[in-house]
């Protein structure tokens, strides 16, 4: 099942704050109303990401996604 926009969202500004950008960037990035509105939303995430390397040859995808 595919994640919804606010699935998808809330976890990316978690993510925001563990690459230690400042709340208040992130506030504006996500449109938030204020610090505490953030904050809700970056807490109780808890996932941690392995990030991984991908490359692929416009020959596997045939020039087109």
């Amino acid at each position: 099942m595919a994640q919804t926009f606010h699935e998808v969202r809330s976890p990316a500004s978690d993510r925001f704050k563990r690459m230690g950008y400042d709340i208040k960037d992130v506030q504006r990035l996500m449109a938030y109303t204020d610090e505490k509105v953030t904050r809700h939303y970056q807490a109780g995430h808890g996932i941690d990401y392995e990030e991984v390397g991908i490359y692929l040859d416009e020959k596997v995808i045939d020039g087109e996604f």
